[in-house]
This record gives C-alpha cells, sequence and structure tokens, in this order.
C-alpha cells in the first residue's frame, strides 16, 4: 500500500543536494527536496505546488479504505506554507 501512496514514480538527483521526485499517487506534480547542511547537520526540506501556489510541504495526510488484497487509496491532504509565508492546503481525491 505504501508503495501504491508514496512509492516513486520517477526520481532525479541533480548536483548540489536537489533530488526531484514524483509520486505514483501524485505523477503530475514534481517535489522538489533541497539538502544542506547547516552546523554539520542535514537539513531537507520539500517543496511543491500545493493549491497552485509554491510551497514548502510541512505534513500529508493520507486516506484509505479497506479493499479485498489491499487498502484503496482515497484521498491525501498536503499541508504547507507558500513564498508569503501563508498557510496552504488542498485536498485531493485520488480513488475511484
Amino acid at each position: 500500500f505504501q508503495q501504491a501512496a508514496y512509492g516513486f514514480q520517477k526520481q532525479h538527483i541533480e548536483p548540489a543536494g536537489r533530488i526531484e521526485i514524483r509520486l505514483r499517487a501524485l505523477p503530475d506534480r514534481q517535489l522538489v527536496v533541497r539538502v544542506t547542511s547547516i552546523d554539520g547537520a542535514c537539513k531537507a526540506e520539500t517543496f511543491l505546488t500545493i493549491d497552485g501556489k509554491q510551497a514548502y510541504l510541512e505534513k500529508v495526510f493520507v486516506f484509505a479504505e479497506e479493499g479485498l488484497l489491499l487498502p484503496t487509496l482515497r484521498y491525501i491532504e498536503l499541508f504547507g506554507r507558500g513564498n508569503d509565508g501563508l498557510a496552504v492546503y488542498e485536498k485531493i481525491a485520488v480513488g475511484d
């Protein structure tokens, strides 16, 4: 189930700590992960479009219902902050 929701459909790693990812559940959206070093510690930040705005991804909620063999993914909720610092939210229906 986790592979269906979060599994990578495509990923591309660029120099300078930038990773571009497309998830199976959201193939039309590109997630960009930036990895940096701050005071010797690794920091990763994820950015994508949420409700039509470029945003920093804060959390994801996935809702699925039980199925015969595997759960059926119904929707995904994205929570983040836009470039202006304001909260952004989007609920994406995924199931049939």
